[in-house]
């Protein structure tokens, strides 16, 4: 009886790392109310990036632009983002930034209400 060889299965080469990826970084100020910008800084060669906004460590949903305005509820929380580079033949990298502290609400201290200075007239 014929023999036959096996059929050699074909291999996908492993994907290739990025030879640069730099760690993104965050410009803005973290404040309520002021907008962060994610930059990715130098990658090679050059990818697709995705973006994702965290607050102490988790995903903030819905948050995935290059820029996250400061929210109320960020107030007291730690801000970064990750950065993820994407390119066919390149295994995808994810990257994270260091934290920006948002300070805490502070509560406005009361303005007093002054006591009036003239004596209110006197009914006769």
């Amino acid at each position: 009886a014929p023999t036959t060889a096996p059929t050699p299965t074909p291999t996908t080469p492993a994907a290739a790392p990025f030879t640069a990826a730099a760690t993104p970084t965050i410009a803005g100020t973290a404040r309520v109310g002021f907008t962060l910008s994610a930059r990715a800084g130098v990658w090679t060669p050059w990818p697709t990036f995705s973006y994702a906004w965290l607050r102490d460590g988790v995903v903030i949903a819905g948050q995935t632009g290059v820029t996250y305005r400061v929210q109320a509820g960020d107030a007291g929380s730690r801000i970064s983002v990750t950065v993820t580079g994407t390119k066919t033949g390149y295994a995808t990298q994810a990257l994270t930034s260091a934290e920006l502290q948002v300070p805490a609400a502070s509560t406005p201290t009361p303005t007093p209400t002054p006591a009036p200075t003239t004596p209110a007239p006197t009914p006769t």
